[in-house]
């Protein structure tokens, strides 16, 4: 092998709860429009309603209850959660939907989601092990999935770094996820030198980088030198900016 051969690094561009820019968020619609326009994988919602683990963003309070109080079959009359006549999907229907060899990113909603469902959302998803990122917002979530061989990804938000970003650090280090799930407003916070030494110390703590939501070309080359992946609603944009800007680095 040639000495100080570089490596290419092709960025994989993830569907925000499919193609939301056009066509709505966690549908099979939406998700089918994503991965004809070229996504490389996709991220959703999981959350817990009384019956069925299902596909949406925030936990529902209505007349019937909460999210966790409201059999499936009852979402089909709920019309305003859904533009169109698409009702909300099962994770079981919707992981079957998506092609073999994309990248799956299933996010596990705390507001219903609770330790206990592994064993039950273990069986849903363990087919897709190998293609699976198991993240979430509550790292504590995620425990269970990592000694069962899921890839793990911890979501990052305003709160983590209110703690401190040593005690983040640490917090990660012992957790070992296959990816740090990071938002763009980080790299408008945090930049230079900085923003650098933040990244390689990321690096030693987890495989991958991915960043959240990143929607123009501006946004795409300023997280360009240090996402793996990057989650967008708007899929033509990320496959023109994968063509243009997947580099040597």
């Amino acid at each position: 092998m040639k000495k100080n051969q570089s490596k290419t690094y092709t960025i994989s561009i993830l569907a925000h709860r499919g193609y939301r820019r056009l066509y709505g968020e966690n549908t099979l619609f939406s998700a089918d429009k994503a991965f004809e326009y070229g996504a490389d994988g996709i991220e959703f919602d999981v959350q817990k309603c009384a019956d069925e683990f299902v596909i949406i963003h925030d936990e529902i309070i209505t007349s019937h209850g909460k999210t966790t109080d409201i059999a499936l079959n009852k979402f089909k009359n709920l019309g305003k959660l859904r533009s169109g006549k698409e009702t909300i999907p099962r994770l079981s229907s919707f992981l079957e939907n998506i092609p073999s060899g994309k990248i799956i990113n299933a996010e596990l909603k705390a507001e219903t989601i609770r330790n206990y469902h592994f064993k039950e959302i273990d069986i849903i998803l363990s087919s897709r092990k190998e293609e699976l990122i198991v993240s979430s917002f509550d790292h504590s979530l995620l425990s269970d999935y990592k000694k069962s061989g899921y890839k793990i990804g911890c979501l990052l938000e305003h709160s983590h770094f209110k703690k401190g970003f040593l005690r983040l650090l640490f917090s990660l280090a012992l957790q070992r996820p296959y990816s740090v799930n990071m938002p763009l407003e980080f790299f408008y916070i945090v930049k230079g030198i900085k923003l650098k030494l933040a990244m390689f110390i990321f690096s030693l703590i987890s495989n991958k980088m991915i960043v959240w939501t990143v929607n123009n070309p501006e946004d795409f080359k300023l997280v360009s030198n240090y996402a793996d992946m990057i989650i967008t609603d708007d899929i033509e944009t990320g496959m023109n900016f994968k063509e243009k800007y997947s580099q040597k680095r």
